[in-house]
C-alpha cells in the first residue's frame, strides 16, 4: 500500500519571529524584504503545523546570506529593495545565516519533528552568489567561480564591466565542476545532517 508524502515548503523568514535579538535588516513594509521570522519562530508554532497533516516539512536555504539589496519597481512603479530573505543572496555557501537561527535551533526544530514522525529537508543553493559576496574579495575562493575573470570584474566597483558581468540575476556563476566548491557544499551539509540529524537537502536549481 503506497502512501505519498505531504511536503510543505516553509519560507523561514516568512513564518515567524520567535527571536528578535537575530533580527538584522527588518523591514515588515517591505515585501522583498527581511521580516525577521526565524527557526526559534517555527519551533515555537510547531503544534499547529503538525495537525496539516504533513509528512515533509522543505526550509528556505539557512546559508549565509549578504546583507546588501538592489532596487526594482511593482506594476504601479512604487520601489522596493530586494534582499536574500528567501536565500537567493549568497554571501558564504559554506556558512550558516544567523539571522535565521544557528545550529542548535535547527537540532532542535529537527528533534521535535522526529517526534511527530515529520522530517526536515533544506533547500540548497550551490548554483551561484551575490555579487557583493565576501568570497569575491577572498584570493583563496576565487577558483571557485565559473568565469576566473568574474571574482576581478565583480569586484571592480568602477567600472561599467562590472555591470555587464554581474547586474543579470544580481549574481555569480560558481563553477560546480570544481572539486574544492563541491567539497564545500558537502562539508557543509556532512556538518549539519551530524549535529542535527537533518533528513536531506532539496536542491531546486542545480543547473
Amino acid at each position: 500500500f503506497f502512501t505519498p508524502d505531504v511536503y510543505y515548503f516553509l519560507p523561514i523568514d516568512r513564518f515567524v519571529d520567535g527571536d528578535s535579538l537575530n533580527n538584522l535588516n527588518v523591514d515588515l513594509e517591505n515585501p522583498l524584504g527581511f521580516h525577521g521570522g526565524d527557526i526559534k519562530g517555527i519551533i515555537s508554532q510547531f503544534d499547529k503545523i503538525k495537525t496539516l497533516g504533513i509528512t515533509k516539512i522543505v526550509l528556505t536555504s539557512v546559508q549565509k546570506q549578504t546583507n546588501s539589496s538592489y532596487e526594482t519597481q511593482n506594476s504601479s512603479g512604487k520601489s522596493f529593495q530586494i534582499f536574500g530573505f528567501e536565500g537567493s543572496s549568497i554571501d558564504d555557501f559554506r556558512k550558516f545565516e544567523t539571522r535565521l537561527g544557528n545550529m542548535n535551533d535547527l537540532k532542535n526544530l529537527v528533534n521535535l519533528a522526529h517526534d511527530n514522525n515529520i522530517k526536515i529537508l533544506l533547500s540548497f543553493n550551490g548554483k551561484q552568489v551575490n555579487k557583493n559576496s565576501t568570497l569575491l574579495d577572498s584570493p583563496g575562493t576565487k577558483e571557485y567561480f565559473l568565469d576566473k575573470n568574474d571574482s576581478e570584474i565583480c569586484n571592480n566597483k568602477n567600472t561599467n564591466k562590472r555591470n555587464t558581468k554581474c547586474v543579470a540575476n544580481n549574481s555569480v556563476n560558481l563553477n560546480q565542476e570544481d572539486s574544492t566548491v563541491i567539497q564545500s557544499s558537502i562539508d557543509f551539509f556532512v556538518k549539519i545532517q551530524k549535529e542535527t540529524l537533518l533528513d536531506g537537502i532539496f536542491i531546486n536549481e542545480a543547473h
